[in-house]
């Protein structure tokens, strides 16, 4: 269970606005459905799944497993996205030996509020508390407009209640 009161780090490497009109929030949306769908973007060609590419050639030993599915917070209505303890209860840590103070990093396409890294990140803990997590996402949503796609930052998330915040 994710404690009801947490907060974790993150960073991220790209931002896009999922409602913006301006010309690179517009931009942004259709590099989102590249990343994600391996469809062309602009004038270049479909862009590989490079999330899940770039996680394949980090992972060593994979150390969590999906036991069941959740909703999709993409496709999720509005209020309807999977909570943190929803998250947390669909993983499973898989049985391997991590030395003690290990560092895992668990890898995303896109964070929104945080609930996905949230569960990992207590799921792993509670298994393994002397390990360090430290968790990525390539593109982070953002509720205003852009101007400019990249945009590297480290920022917080928090959970308050059941109820994940993230910042920036």
């Amino acid at each position: 269970m994710v404690p009801s009161s947490s907060r974790i780090g993150f960073t991220s490497f790209l931002q896009y606005s999922p409602h913006g009109e301006q010309p690179t929030s517009r931009s942004s949306k259709d590099l989102i459905r590249a990343i994600k769908n391996d469809h062309p973007y602009g004038d270049k060609p479909a862009i590989p799944y490079s999330v899940k590419r770039l996680a394949e050639e980090l992972v060593k030993y994979p150390v969590l497993q999906e036991c069941f599915a959740v909703t999709k917070s993409a496709t999720a209505a509005p209020g309807q996205r999977p909570s943190p303890d929803e998250h947390y209860d669909s993983l499973a840590v898989m049985p391997k030996l991590l030395p003690s103070g290990a560092k895992i990093v668990i890898v995303d396409d896109v964070v929104t509020r945080g609930a996905t890294f949230l569960a990992c990140y207590f799921r792993l803990k509670q298994a393994h508390p002397d390990i360090q997590v430290v968790c990525f996402a390539l593109v982070r949503t953002m509720r205003q407009e852009i101007d400019s796609m990249l945009a590297p930052i480290a920022g917080e998330i928090t959970c308050l209640h059941g109820y994940p915040n993230r910042t920036p």
